[in-house]
C-alpha cells in the first residue's frame, strides 16, 4: 500500500485529526488520500486509506448578444448553465477579461447558484477587455480556470442623413 505516493504538506504533529489540502494541489492519478503513523524508529507499512471525489463543475455554454450598437459598448444578457456536480457550487463570479484564461480580469458581479443570468447595462464601456469570464464558487474557493466567452462588440452607425 502507498507503494506510488506523494507527500502533501510535512509531518502531522501528534493529536492532530485533521490536514488542510491546499487548494489547486495538483491531483494527477492519485485517488485516495494515505495516513500513516510514525515512530523516530520506523512509518507504519499498512497506512489507512480514504478514497477522495474531486468533483469538477462550474459554468458551460455561455452566450452572449450585445443590444448595444456603440463601438466599445456593450449590453445584453449573458447566460450560462451549470455543468458538472453544483452540489458544492454557491455563486458564479462574472468577470470581464483580456483573453479567454481569465487574465487582467473586472469583477463585474456575483450571481447566486441558479441565478444563471446578468444582465449587462447597455453603454457599458468594453475598455481593453475581449471576454467575458465566468468562475464558479464554492465555500473552499473560487475556481482556478473560468468559462469563457469571447465578445463580438457590435456596432452600427448611419450615414449620409437627409432632412428636408
Amino acid at each position: 500500500a502507498g507503494k506510488h505516493r506523494s507527500l502533501i504538506g510535512g509531518d502531522v504533529p501528534v493529536n492532530a485529526t485533521d490536514v488542510a489540502v491546499p487548494l489547486d494541489t495538483p491531483r494527477e492519478t492519485f485517488t485516495h488520500f494515505l495516513v500513516y503513523t510514525k515512530s523516530a524508529l520506523v512509518e507504519q507499512t499498512t497506512p489507512a486509506s480514504h478514497l477522495f471525489f474531486d468533483e469538477a463543475s462550474g459554468a458551460e455554454n455561455v452566450t452572449f448578444i450585445d443590444e448595444d450598437l456603440d463601438l466599445g459598448e456593450v449590453g445584453g444578457i449573458l447566460v450560462w448553465r451549470d455543468s458538472g456536480d453544483v452540489s458544492e457550487v454557491t455563486h458564479y463570479l462574472v468577470y470581464f477579461s483580456q483573453n479567454d484564461l481569465g487574465d487582467n480580469r473586472l469583477h463585474i458581479s456575483t450571481s447566486t447558484l441558479g441565478t444563471n443570468s446578468l444582465t449587462i447595462p447597455l453603454n457599458t464601456a468594453l475598455l481593453s477587455f475581449t471576454h467575458f469570464s465566468v468562475y464558479a464558487k464554492s465555500p473552499l474557493g473560487e475556481q482556478t480556470t473560468p468559462t469563457s466567452l469571447r465578445v463580438i462588440d457590435t456596432s452600427a452607425s448611419v450615414s449620409n442623413l437627409i432632412f428636408e
